[in-house]
């Protein structure tokens, strides 16, 4: 499959390796995968920003990233909300330190070793709970705006408690 991969896309090694894995050895998935590297790169760059901004509490640059998502067609609005969830499960498993359970990017991977710490047992709920709840609101049409500045209030404040309680 890497080598298959390496040939079809032109791909490096390293990354076929990690692609045929998240893929589970699925070539269309793996091919999805790989074609969406510049959108799965933006969901990235945007949930580390978020959770940037969100653990130091800054409220105008929250405020900043909820308007630059507002303009978003709603079904990439969506699938970043499910992309961020899936990166909060990813950090979570990866304080396990089992690198078998973490199905993420390189690029996911080095976020993730950083961020693994502040994502713990008394917050990952949760935040998840937050991110599904802002989704449900918008998939029901609720103001984007509202609905996302919500959400980062209370997933700000998450952090805020369960770093107190360490």
């Amino acid at each position: 499959m890497t080598r298959g991969l390496m040939e079809a896309f032109g791909v490096p090694e390293d990354e076929a390796k990690t692609v045929a894995r998240i893929s589970g050895g699925d070539f269309v998935k793996a091919r999805d995968i790989i074609g969406n590297s510049e959108e799965k790169q933006y969901f990235n760059q945007m949930f580390v920003n978020f959770m940037r901004y969100s653990y130091k509490g800054q409220l105008g640059e929250i405020s900043n990233w909820v308007d630059e998502l507002a303009v978003l067609p709603k079904e990439r609005l969506k699938n970043l909300l499910l992309y961020c969830i899936a990166i909060l499960r990813e950090s979570y498993i990866a304080n396990y330190d089992i690198a078998d359970l973490v199905y993420a990017t390189p690029a996911e991977n080095n976020f993730i070793d950083k961020f693994k710490p502040f994502v713990n047992d008394r917050n990952v709920e949760s935040m998840v709970e937050e991110f599904s709840l802002a989704l449900a609101h918008i998939e029901q049409n609720g103001n984007i705006r509202l609905v996302l500045f919500d959400m980062a209030i209370k997933i700000s404040s998450w952090f805020r408690i369960s770093n107190k309680l360490v």
